[in-house]
């Protein structure tokens, strides 16, 4: 095969993302023999648990394996940024994230780059090769690649291209089957890009992340588990194989990969974080923290004076909001966010937070993640904690009171890990972060947040999920466990790493794998114990001050682009 790249054979990288993609799915599928060739890298190498970030949600995620740094350097911790000085959701993109990207090193060491469909890759960057933007890029109509001529290149080979397949018509139709149809015709057109990209360009090191292992499981996990609450046990073979099938179909593509590059590449097969089912018990964050005393709704934010307080009397604008989002049908929704800049993000945000007493509020949660924010006097529009002692104060008595959140009737604790912010990011961004974050350990099902409120009483701070809550929602969610499988000439046959690996450490790995200094900056570090004596006794790791570059300039969504964002950020239960 003609080394297209310019590399030494060897010395090229592939890189194979299976977004969401966890061994408690792959472990049966490989004893069942219905992943033979990821079985097969495996044994010709190493293969660990890859522990991702916290919050394990891609953006964060991804962003985290492509910098080789925790997110507060690279200022990326989840799709929206909370804007504490006006209680509101800011929509992000790549030019948000600060910090050199793998491919962007690589490229200035003059070797050729190719990325494809990795999330938040949009606007995409200019790198020494080519990129096809992933989940955060609006639509095939936007400039989602680079060279900008490549986009033209692929509908030449394509009828067309799907980013992200379509979900709520489907789901809230009742029509699963019509979504995964959708889904494998989009996995049929992107695996045709993936091929001719691959073969035809040059490059050393290439990124392919397909985002339907994630997807999948999102939606069909209840098809898929006997013992998650909504199971359906009379559901269609063809639903109860939707996850094993994309998994099998992912496992053809490597195949495929493996026999066409030989020897003449390394290969990584990863995930951005795992995935598994939900228990059925939703949990009301901020009623929780308004029933510990730190919360205050107006007038409770419960009865019914309350709520019609909240939609027209406090807060002209927010009640307007209210109003819109509540009561004008959907097109003339869309059509009001064409016209008017910023309302999209602020009818999402006012859902979050427009029944909340801010002068009288210590604390509050956006509800979306498990985060607590402290409402600090000068960070936040209307702050009543003082920074500094206060601030420690209330966050101290916070975490105490986390330590009692049980399930009321397994007794068992909601939250086990608690993190102050400074536990797990540092860097000019660590502001950004909330000020604790609650971690559901390391279960097999998981907890789901839902927006106070939507208790049945409108007081519960937790309650059984709804049947039909159950068959309309997502029905898996993220864990903190990914995948990670290398092959190659210079690694270990050894077929399981002594300890899990963290997706920091990828980056500086593969450049270490390709013979690269690994910027100084980065958190990760390079995986060591994956490699044969040999090629560490002849290679040490070198380091160099920086990634190099110039900071990106901030490129914000269209308020159209932000509509798209926005329902496919719902439609996977992320808003």
């Amino acid at each position: 095969m003609e080394d297209r790249g310019g590399a030494k054979p060897g010395d090229r990288v592939l890189v194979l993302g299976l977004d969401g993609a966890t061994f408690d799915v792959i472990e049966p599928l490989i004893a069942k023999g219905e992943m033979p060739n990821l079985k097969k890298l495996i044994a010709e190498g190493c293969a660990s648990d890859l522990i991702s970030t916290i919050h394990p949600y891609s953006a964060q995620a991804w962003s985290s394996f492509m910098t080789g740094m925790n997110a507060g350097k690279h200022g990326i911790l989840d799709f929206t940024e909370h804007v504490k000085s006006e209680y509101r959701l800011k929509f992000l993109n790549s030019s948000h994230r600060d910090g050199r990207t793998l491919w962007g090193i690589v490229g200035d060491y003059g070797k050729k780059v190719g990325v494809v469909n990795v999330p938040f890759t949009y606007p995409p960057e200019h790198v020494n090769g080519f990129i096809v933007s992933g989940m955060d890029a609006p639509s095939v109509s936007s400039n989602f690649t680079y060279p900008d001529d490549l986009k033209n290149e692929i509908f030449s080979k394509v009828d067309e291209y799907i980013i992200e397949p379509e979900v709520k018509d489907f789901i809230a139709q009742g029509r699963p089957e019509g979504f995964l149809d959708a889904m494998k015709r989009a996995f049929d057109l992107q695996v045709q890009v993936l091929e001719y990209l691959v073969k035809e360009k040059p490059w050393d090191l290439f990124v392919y992340v397909n985002r339907l292992t994630d997807q999948v499981q999102h939606y069909f996990w209840k098809y898929y588990d006997s013992g998650h609450p909504g199971y359906v046990p009379d559901a269609d073979e063809e639903l109860k194989d939707a996850i094993p099938w994309v998994y099998r179909a992912m496992d053809s593509v490597l195949g495929e990969l493996m026999t066409w590059l030989g020897d003449e590449a390394s290969i990584v097969v990863m995930s951005d974080h795992g995935q598994g089912g939900i228990n059925g018990q939703s949990v009301f964050l901020n009623n929780w923290l308004s029933d510990q005393g730190f919360l205050k709704f107006r007038d409770g934010g419960k009865g019914p004076a309350g709520r019609f307080l909240n939609k027209t009397l406090l807060k002209k604008k927010g009640g307007l909001i209210d109003l819109i989002r509540r009561r004008v049908p959907k097109g003339m929704r869309n059509a009001l966010v064409k016209r008017a800049p910023g309302l999209k993000d602020q009818l999402i945000s006012h859902g979050l937070f427009s029944n909340i007493d801010w002068e009288r509020t210590k604390a509050y949660s956006d509800e979306k993640r498990a985060n607590i924010w402290i409402n600090v006097k000068g960070a936040q529009g209307q702050g009543i904690v003082g920074p500094g002692e206060e601030y420690e104060e209330v966050r101290r008595a916070i975490i105490a009171s986390l330590a009692t959140l049980q399930d009321p009737v397994t007794h068992d604790p909601i939250f086990p890990d608690v993190y102050r912010k400074e536990d797990l990011y540092s860097g000019p961004h660590l502001d950004k972060a909330p000020d604790i974050l609650l971690g559901q350990g390391m279960r097999k099902y998981v907890y789901v947040l839902q927006r106070s409120g939507g208790g049945r009483d409108g007081t519960a701070w937790i309650r059984q999920m709804s049947g039909a809550e159950l068959s309309s929602r997502t029905n898996a969610n993220h864990r903190l466990e990914g995948i990670l499988a290398v092959r190659g000439k210079s690694i270990k046959k050894m077929g399981s790493l002594p300890a899990s690996a963290r997706i920091v450490d990828v980056a500086p790995t593969i450049l270490y794998m390709m013979g690269l200094p690994v910027p100084s900056e980065m958190d990760g570090k390079v995986l060591l114990e994956l490699f044969s004596d040999e090629y560490r006794t002849a290679h040490g790791v070198n380091y160099c001050e920086s990634g190099g570059g110039d900071a990106a300039v901030r490129t914000e969504y269209s308020e159209a682009e932000e509509a798209v964002i926005s329902r496919r950020l719902k439609e996977l239960g992320y808003l």
